[in-house]
């Protein structure tokens, strides 16, 4: 007799546990870090949450943790901006999407409660890509003087932009 109300026992404890589970908490957390590497290395880096708040300010390469959501059912975007004197600044987008764990983890485990409730809440339901950036800046090509001398630049050190924006043809 004693074992049967023991064996009764643990499979409520077990089944209450999977269903108050929430596994993009427990797996993935409300934080998630992030990589930045550049080239040129030691470039400015600046990151900006949605609402254009600064998160970070710093140089590369560096790790962090940035949070993956911003309230209740609502994932992190981040600008990030990369900088070096000398070379164009470029800009990059980091997303949420819903993590593998908070979709199909509270499914098949039956956590309810972890898919509307805890994993929304914590932040855990979110996975931010990309988390390892690896950024080549390219050379800062500015036209130089008053545009009534003659300048030679290489066509590969001239962005498309540069060259459609300067009008310039290349000579054969």
């Amino acid at each position: 007799m004693m074992k049967v109300g023991l064996f009764k026992s643990l499979s409520i404890v077990t089944l209450a546990s999977l269903m108050l589970s929430s596994c993009g908490s427990i797996i993935n957390g409300s934080t998630q870090e992030i990589t930045i590497k550049t080239q040129p290395n030691n470039a400015s880096i600046k990151i900006f949450d949605s609402s254009k708040n600064p998160v970070y300010s710093g140089s590369s390469p560096t790790t962090l943790e940035v949070d993956r959501s911003e309230g209740f059912f609502k994932g992190a975007t981040y600008l990030v901006q990369i900088s070096e004197k000398g070379y164009e600044t470029k800009e990059l987008t980091i997303k949420s999407s819903a993590s593998g764990w908070y979709l199909a983890g509270n499914l098949l485990l039956g956590g309810l409660i972890g898919w509307l409730i805890i994993d929304p809440a914590t932040g855990g339901m979110w996975t931010l890509s990309p988390e390892d950036i690896n950024a080549e800046l390219a050379k800062d090509v500015s036209v130089l003087g008053d545009n009534d001398g003659l300048m030679i630049v290489l066509r590969e050190q001239l962005p498309d932009s540069k060259f459609e924006e300067l009008n310039l043809r290349p000579i054969d």
